[in-house]
């Protein structure tokens, strides 16, 4: 267990531990006391979820930001991540399923009925996810670079994680000792900041500083955690269903998104019953950490408009 020591920019941390009903200890940190009821302004609860063996640091500049107009706020690590609790069986617990009922079971603990889900990558599918299984709860959601198309298939607008994946996959078992030094210590290799900067962010808007940590959050975590999360991307068959997802949808893409290209960002407005496609000029894969100002006010407008 990895304590994050994010500085959340809230006037006030609440951090505490919650056990589910399959015992997993699960981390979270609100901006409000635990026993409150619903916001006094009248206002839904926002809760963050971040992409793969991502980190909540990619959602630092919107949760100051939307503490600060008076929203309550829940940050929350998945099961297998940081501060809370560790996996053994990765193909039984590390599941959407699995992470979408911990969300759901935080939220009742913490008696939050009206919820303003944000996802950026995986944390896309996690949000979609919660929308076909509690719809009841949901007002609006906010999807940044998801897709719903299997990673193996565009990831980088090719086919090479196709084949690449399984390579990967088949040294880490083999090798485990070494995969784990490797990927711990990533953030350390020159050659691997540099590939990630170029390839996953805006490099004149996000600082190497940024990259780095994001690499050192990632070696706190599993490589095997890695390797099982894609493959629930992979396996998340969720187009066909999208049309029951009634919210309120804001959709973000950066036009020069590296990861997951436009065209998939498109297919999902298009299949969304109520979304709006919002295009950010020169934006990455992760345009809320490139331009967060713009993003902020724009998500703000998107949430006090009328549903």
């Amino acid at each position: 267990m990895n304590e994050q020591n994010d500085n959340f920019f809230f006037e006030h941390n609440y951090p505490a531990h919650f056990t589910t009903s399959d015992k997993m200890r699960i981390f979270f940190i609100t901006n409000f006391p635990h026993n409150n009821q619903e916001n006094t302004k009248n206002l839904p609860t926002l809760i963050f979820n971040y992409g793969l063996v991502c980190s909540n640091a990619h959602w630092q500049h919107q949760i100051a930001f939307f503490s600060k107009q008076g929203y309550d706020i829940i940050v929350h690590d998945y099961r297998g991540h940081y501060s809370s609790g560790t996996i053994s069986n990765m193909a039984k617990d590390a599941t959407f399923i699995k992470i979408v009922n911990d969300i759901y079971e935080l939220l009742s603990h913490l008696k939050r009925t009206r919820i303003v889900m944000f996802g950026h990558s995986m944390g896309v599918n996690i949000s979609l996810q919660f929308a076909l299984t509690h719809p009841e709860m949901l007002e609006k959601l906010v999807l940044i670079s998801g897709s719903i198309i299997s990673p193996d298939e565009i990831m980088m607008d090719s086919h090479i994680v196709t084949y690449l994946r399984p390579t990967l996959k088949f040294i880490s078992d083999c090798f485990p000792g070494a995969t784990e030094e490797l990927w711990s210590n990533a953030f350390m290799n020159p050659l691997i900041k540099k590939g990630v900067h170029l390839g996953g962010f805006n490099t004149k808007k996000v600082s190497t500083q940024f990259v780095e940590l994001y690499l050192k959050r990632i070696g706190q975590l599993s490589p095997q955690l890695f390797f099982q999360l894609f493959q629930e991307m992979h396996d998340h068959k969720i187009a066909t269903e999208l049309s029951s997802i009634t919210p309120p949808s804001l959709i973000i893409a950066g036009d020069q998104d590296k990861v997951i290209p436009l065209h998939v960002q498109t297919l999902l407005q298009k299949k969304l019953p109520k979304a709006e496609l919002y295009l950010v000029r020169n934006g990455s894969h992760v345009p809320q950490a490139d331009f967060p100002e713009t993003i902020n006010e724009k998500i703000l407008r998107f949430l006090t408009v009328p549903s």
